[in-house]
């Protein structure tokens, strides 16, 4: 049996929130700043950290109290902020800021209101775990929301069963889900060049679509010309950020949008999965920009073979899906064709031609790990699962872990 959704803003509190304090069930919420962090400033996060600064002047009626980096170290100049710069792709300077900043040593004990995490999809659990006081203690309108904006799927899973955020709670956070279509390089730290203009689509986890409902009060676009400057209370933070992400200027500077379903982004974070399955394997085992995979016959052949793969096990795990669930024969959606999804991976790569894709990066900085178990692994994972194998994919990930195993050597 289907459950039912709440019908009301007030049903909606009750049901995800039902030891929560009165006080926190206001009607709505004066405006109020929020205490806004970045998690992870590699070329992704200082890209996102810049463009959210700047955004900070078209956001209606409200605003940051303070945007802060968090870093695992300080800045070696030991200055109290960091200076990030953003530059074009032909590496001539576009715009900087200043943002204070955050370390594990040295770090307010305020509460996190938003948090953007832009660390590499393997180091996300050990860089929240000094975070989770302040994003879990009772704050002053309701659950902090944390935005994911990964490569790869499943963090949002493995968020859940690391740190116990099932089901409903006033100290479980909302989860917001994001697809990172921008090429990005460091120059150095904190000075990341933008190669490849593109977008940001955004929605709810389908964690936390399921544990509110669709039905609270909460809507997804169009929020930039709200006049009332209030937002309802205990979803804050989360409708702050929607808020946020429809600013005129970020949907200018960045593509961002907001998807109206977790189901809808889930088709767009399948299509980014094999874009990263196809790219960034084969340019870090190569050592080459992604325009190199276009220029050569040979690993655009590999290329094409890896979306195959994918495109296989992808229409499998849905057929699947829909056989367990007892619907009607529904067809994969087109969107997740094996047609569909070369195009795709081939006009990102190409918009992208410039830029070394994250894997490579990782690769030439040796830090020691890819974030390959949660790309071309991801395919392997599902074929297991199904029953079926994903050879291609599972070499790619062999051969890109005992590159990464040599370079330690």
């Amino acid at each position: 049996m289907l459950r039912r959704l709440p019908k009301t803003i007030s049903q909606a509190r009750a049901a995800c929130f039902p030891n929560l304090s009165r006080r926190y069930f206001h009607d709505t919420v004066s405006r109020t700043g929020m205490n806004v962090h970045v998690l992870g400033a590699g070329s992704s996060g200082c890209l996102l950290a810049y463009h959210l600064q700047r955004a900070r002047e078209s956001l209606p009626n409200y605003s940051y109290e303070k945007l802060n980096l968090q870093l695992r170290t300080p800045p070696s100049d030991g200055q109290r902020t960091a200076t990030v710069r953003v530059y074009n792709d032909d590496e001539t300077l576009h715009g900087e800021c200043e943002l204070p900043y955050e370390t594990p040593q040295k770090h307010s004990e305020d509460p996190i209101d938003v948090l953007f995490v832009c660390t590499k999809a393997d180091q996300t659990i050990n860089a929240l775990k000094p975070l989770l006081p302040r994003l879990t203690s009772l704050h002053r309108c309701g659950p902090p929301t944390i935005v994911l904006t990964q490569n790869g799927m499943g963090l949002d899973d493995a968020l859940v069963e690391e740190f116990g955020w099932e089901g409903n709670g006033e100290n479980v956070p909302f989860l917001v889900s994001g697809i990172n279509r921008h090429g990005s390089y460091l120059l150095k730290r904190f000075e990341t060049v933008h190669a490849g203009q593109a977008s940001i689509p955004f929605a709810l986890s389908p964690i936390t679509e399921a544990r509110i409902g669709q039905d609270t009060g909460i809507k997804l676009a169009g929020l930039a010309n709200r006049q009332d400057g209030t937002i309802h209370a205990p979803f804050q933070t989360l409708q702050w950020t929607f808020d946020l992400l429809c600013t005129p200027y970020l949907r200018d500077k960045l593509g961002s949008s907001v998807e109206r379903l977790a189901s809808d982004l889930l088709i767009l974070q399948q299509q980014k999965l094999v874009v990263n399955c196809t790219g960034n394997a084969l340019t870090a085992i190569h050592d080459i920009r992604n325009d190199g995979l276009i220029n050569d016959p040979e690993l655009r052949k590999w290329g094409d073979k890896v979306v195959e793969e994918c495109a296989y096990i992808i229409g499998a795990r849905f057929k699947s899906k829909i056989e367990s669930e007892n619907k009607s024969e529904i067809d994969v959606p087109k969107e997740l064709s094996l047609d569909s999804l070369k195009k795709q991976a081939w006009h990102t790569i190409e918009i992208n031609g410039k830029n070394w894709s994250s894997m490579v990066q990782d690769m030439r900085s040796k830090r020691g790990a890819t974030e390959i178990d949660f790309i071309n692994g991801t395919i392997v994972r599902w074929a297991y699962e199904l029953g079926l194998q994903a050879p291609i994919n599972e070499e790619l990930v062999r051969l890109v872990k005992q590159k990464t195993e040599a370079q330690k050597q």
